[in-house]
């Protein structure tokens, strides 16, 4: 019986593959890991979420959620730029690249902690044991928690989707339930910080152990794969830095208690769309090995597509937020609006999917200066947070979110046209 129900959907998938231009049984099997996994973390982190709303004050979770926008800050340090590098490498069988990548990542990394050590130092000057303390912590751990996720970068290019779901799903939920034991015991801010750092670090490393046991990377190297990982981490530091800064200001100017209300007012939207980050991922291995010619076939039908899913899940989402809210988060209905227009979000991050999927397995044609327009979006947000915060608040923030997004569009597409003149026409293959 199972069999047979196995069979009808597999025929049902390898007949729409004359519509979609996709190798659909490819993507239903990859794809079922991915979302299912992204699925139970999100489910994870919703219950986490439940917990902090009833057990944590608004003030110890806008403080709780300031350490975490610096240290994403500091984190730049570790060049996350290499894991896309990593990923284009491992999927073309240069295995090796990867661990230089780990090994460029905590090296670097090291320099955030400096950083986060001198914040500390500033903080203990200034009689605030809290923060001082929380900054030393995340000195200790940053080079280290953050270089050592690289292992699902390795595993994804690998086409290790279940593994990967897998992994994912234990991390979450020890995480979670460790984080959630801590605010049941204690609602105090700085153990909640201790143990999510600690919980975190402990985690990936032991994943990337067993990840290296599992799969043993061969020594085939790409020359370039160093060089290119730190361009592309450049032309994500003011990113980095202009990502967080709308915590840093409502922190600074509108107290921890604004904070806490906006990052309620984001979370929601944050997680779902986390449930479909993974499609530019679960396309690389695939573009990775197609002409141009092939990949411009569907491209545009694609584009649309992934437009009105956008647009429909973010309708969706506006029609049952008040409800979601009055249920689980009674103490934030005041985050439902900026939640609400915050949706539209989606359409934003859908509809570059299958171009940053393109970009990452043709990056190292992309001249190096081009990628830096990726630094638009976020000179964008800061000056549209310069603009409407005066004029309105918290909804300024969520405005100017909203227009960096849009302008993430406009770029990719940018340098969508351009990699197809540098690469030219090849003859057709089967589509992806």
């Amino acid at each position: 019986m199972l069999n047979r129900i196995k069979n009808f959907f597999y025929k049902i998938l390898r007949r729409s593959e004359k519509y979609t231009q996709t190798d659909m049984v490819y993507f239903a099997h990859g794809n079922f890991w991915l979302v299912s996994g992204q699925f139970i973390s999100s489910l994870g982190t919703f219950l986490l979420a439940i917990f902090f709303a009833n057990y944590l004050s608004q003030e110890s979770y806008g403080t709780y959620k300031y350490v975490l926008s610096v240290a994403s800050i500091l984190a730049i340090a570790n060049l996350s730029g290499i894991d896309g590098v990593v990923t284009q490498a491992v999927a073309r069988g240069l295995e090796g690249s990867f661990i230089i990548g780990l090994k460029t990542k905590i090296k670097f990394g090291a320099l955030g902690s400096v950083a986060a050590l001198a914040i500390a130092i500033y903080y203990y000057i200034h009689n605030n044991l809290l923060l001082s303390t929380s900054f030393l912590i995340v000195g200790l751990v940053l080079p280290f928690m953050e270089s050592f996720n690289i292992y699902d970068t390795f595993l994804l290019a690998k086409k290790q989707f279940k593994i990967s779901a897998i992994y994912k799903t234990i991390s979450q939920i020890a995480s979670a339930a460790i984080l959630i034991i801590v605010l049941i015991l204690s609602k105090n801010p700085l153990l909640v910080i201790l143990f999510y750092y600690l919980s975190w670090t402990l985690i990936r490393f032991i994943l990337l152990k067993k990840t290296l046991k599992k799969f043993p990377p061969n020594k085939k190297q790409d020359p370039r794969a160093v060089n290119y990982g730190l361009h592309n981490s450049l032309i994500g530091v003011t990113s980095a830095l202009i990502s967080s800064a709308d915590s840093l200001i409502l922190f600074y100017y509108f107290g921890p208690i604004q904070l806490a209300v906006y990052s309620f007012a984001i979370a929601p939207i944050s997680q779902l769309r986390t449930l479909f980050d993974k499609i530019p991922v679960l396309a690389l291995p695939k573009v990775a090995q197609r002409s141009m010619n092939d990949i411009k076939q569907m491209f545009w039908k694609r584009f649309w597509l992934l437009f009105l899913l956008g647009a429909l899940i973010s309708a969706v989402y506006i029609i049952s937020a008040p409800t979601i809210y009055h249920l689980f988060f009674p103490q934030y209905s005041e985050s439902i609006l900026y939640s609400q227009v915050y949706s539209v979000s989606m359409i934003f991050i859908l509809c570059p999917a299958v171009a940053s999927a393109v970009i990452t397995s043709r990056l190292t044609l992309v001249p190096k200066k081009m990628l830096y327009l990726y630094n638009i979006p976020s000179i964008i947000f800061i000056l549209a947070m310069l603009l409407t915060i005066p004029l309105f608040g918290v909804m300024g923030i969520v405005i100017s979110r909203l227009l960096s997004s849009a302008s993430v569009i406009i770029i990719t597409i940018i340098i969508w046209e351009k990699i197809k003149k540098i690469e030219g026409n090849t003859t057709p293959n089967l589509s992806a």
